[in-house]
């Protein structure tokens, strides 16, 4: 890439995206949903990416287990999305995976592997999984709510490392 090309992407991406400084915001859901608000009517956004899941300042209420707070938090976080027509891409990270006893390879994660609750299967419209072996990267995708959008399945890819990117397999 030229200089004059990097400059050029670099004024596109300036265009297009917003980042948010964590460090000064509030990082609850509440704040999180209070801030995507703010930004649909300052900037007109249509997507947001929140990672991960587990960087968020989690406050479960007294009596409220991890799966009713789950529950609770990502229906809040739907609502906005719905309200302002929003796509949103939420990482969240798995459990502790583990290692099949035969192969010694990492089992691949599904939604039913993040640290938290079945919500993030039984409230994610769209949901899919990562699993790396090697250079090898498998896209599962395990969870389409509406089969006009796309359908179950596996697309693999391998990882370039001199020009950082995925190819598709």
């Amino acid at each position: 890439m030229t200089s004059e090309q990097f400059e050029k992407g670099l004024l596109w991406v300036n265009e297009f995206y917003k980042f948010v400084n964590t460090d000064e915001v509030d990082v609850t859901v509440e704040g999180v949903v209070e801030k995507i608000e703010q930004m649909v009517k300052r900037y007109g956004i249509n997507g947001v990416v929140i990672s991960p899941w587990n960087c968020f300042e989690h406050n479960i209420q007294q009596g409220e287990n991890e799966t009713l707070y789950t529950s609770r938090v990502l229906g809040k976080l739907i609502t906005c999305l719905r309200k302002y027509n929003l796509h949103c891409f939420l990482i969240a990270h798995p459990t502790k995976i583990q290692k099949n006893r035969d192969t010694g390879k990492y089992e691949v994660p599904n939604l039913y592997s993040i640290s938290g609750s079945a919500n993030f299967f039984n409230k994610t419209h769209n949901g899919f999984t990562v699993y790396r072996d090697e250079d090898i990267t498998d896209v599962h995708i395990q969870k389409v709510k509406q089969s006009w959008l796309g359908k179950k399945g596996l697309v693999t890819f391998k990882y370039n490392s001199f020009t950082r990117q995925y190819e598709n397999i």
